[in-house]
């Protein structure tokens, strides 16, 4: 900022804790500040110090925008004296994120060419990392992949080990994962929490793959029930879910095929016009 203070006009901070330091670089350089919001925060409300620290950011920023109707509820109760926040929607890249053969998703990534489920994410408990792997162990005759890092690492080499169904293949580049979607048939994001969005479910959908997910949060508004399951997440009714789209072939192909044409409608780049406008 102070090197090239004179060629930017706007500080756009990605989230509350880049908000607060949003709002000591407007003070010191004058410039306008945008937030956006990703994420729910449990925090909210129940700290008063958290509570406080928000209010400051919102009434020291032009606008403050959130991705989805579950990241806005949040702050309803939250009087911060100024009428500033407005709702966006995540976009993806579409062009990247598309659909190849199936056949030849798998032999990329050296994969058996049977039924196949996806995780992709953080692997913490509250992704829901622990109940999918569960639902793996029991679910012999269906193929597991799960792809991330984080403290349960151990955990899925130790099970990936143990169980032939089982594949964890650690870490992979956002730019290399739509082969990953397009190697599964079904992609599963079981969050135990209330997700921002799930941008990766998103991703799945731009490559073709249908999603089982959990019905927290904001997934129900970034999915539909032409291209998704979204239930509870609890242990018999993901695994439930799981068994019915590797049951109902038919079921599973119409799904498949309305999910491009729902990406394109729903998650281009469209979605920018709304932050352009603000800046």
């Amino acid at each position: 900022m102070m090197t090239n203070s004179h060629k930017i006009d706007i500080i756009h901070a990605q989230g509350l804790n880049a908000g607060a330091i949003g709002v000591v670089l407007k003070a010191i350089f004058k410039k306008r500040l945008i937030v956006s919001l990703h994420a729910v925060y449990k925090q909210i409300g129940k700290s008063k110090l958290a509570s406080r620290a928000t209010r400051l950011i919102f009434n020291n920023a032009e606008i403050v925008l959130g991705m989805s109707k579950a990241v806005i509820n949040q702050f309803d109760r939250l009087e911060t004296g100024k009428s500033n926040l407005k709702r966006y929607r995540y976009w993806i890249d579409t062009e990247k994120f598309k659909p190849m053969l199936k056949k030849e998703a798998r032999n990329k990534i050296g994969i058996n060419n049977g039924f196949t489920v996806l995780f992709a994410g953080r692997l913490i408990p509250i992704k829901g990392v622990n109940l999918l792997t569960a639902i793996a162990r029991e679910l012999e005759h269906i193929q597991f992949i799960f792809i991330g890092n984080g403290p349960l690492e151990n955990t899925l080499k130790h099970a990936s080990n143990q169980f032939s169904n089982l594949h964890f293949l650690g870490q992979v580049q956002n730019s290399d994962m739509p082969v990953y979607y397009s190697s599964a048939d079904i992609f599963c994001i079981p969050s135990l929490y209330e997700e921002g969005l799930g941008r990766v479910a998103m991703e799945a959908i731009s490559c073709g793959t249908p999603v089982i997910g959990s019905k927290r949060g904001g997934i129900p508004e970034a999915l539909d029930d032409k291209i998704s399951i979204l239930v509870e997440p609890t242990h018999e009714s993901i695994r439930r879910s799981i068994e019915l789209l590797h049951e109902d072939e038919d079921r599973l192909k119409r799904m498949r095929s309305f999910c491009r044409e729902y990406a394109l409608e729903n998650y281009s780049k469209r979605n920018a016009d709304l932050i352009t406008k603000y800046y």
